[in-house]
């Protein structure tokens, strides 16, 4: 039996963070995996997974860990995270449904969330729903006037 038979998810979810840092992608992949198989709720390991496999290009399991981070339903900066990367992965591969879908429900809990704001006047703009992103680029530009992304905003309302 190894010292490792004795890790706890949190020993295991460290250990990822160290292989991350050595850019050691499969041995932080199968840290992770193990703090799941201890305990499948383990936000902070599926969000990590999210992350690398997102950056991997492997779009269905990134989402796939990004909800299971954010599966609590808590209001934590993990579940926000993962609710936002998910929706950004769902907009890069054309799911603007889902992305609209997860973006409102980020606004619902920050209404000044203007990352949010802005990308989900994105999604409304390809679905081609333009009352949709009109008002919610307008909305968008209650939040942030100043910056580059208020230039594209406007834009998008000209």
């Amino acid at each position: 039996m190894t010292f490792l038979a004795n890790f706890t998810p949190s020993l295991w979810f460290k250990r990822g963070l160290y292989f991350e840092r050595k850019l050691n992608w499969l041995g932080a992949i199968d840290a992770y995996q193990q703090a799941i198989r201890l305990d499948p709720k383990h936000s902070s390991s599926h969000y990590n997974l999210g992350i690398i496999f997102g950056l991997k290009g492997h779009n269905q399991i990134s989402i796939q860990h990004f909800l299971l981070a954010a599966s609590d339903e808590s209001i934590s900066s993990i579940t926000f995270n993962a609710l936002y990367n998910a929706a950004n992965i769902y907009s890069k591969i054309g799911n603007y449904q889902q992305a609209c879908a997860l973006y409102t429900k980020l606004i619902k809990q920050n209404k000044n969330y203007a990352s949010a704001v802005f990308n989900l006047a994105q999604c409304y703009k390809q679905m081609n729903r333009f009352e949709d992103a009109a008002a919610t680029w307008k909305d968008y530009l209650k939040i942030d006037a100043n910056s580059e992304w208020s230039k594209v905003a406007r834009l998008n309302l000209s």
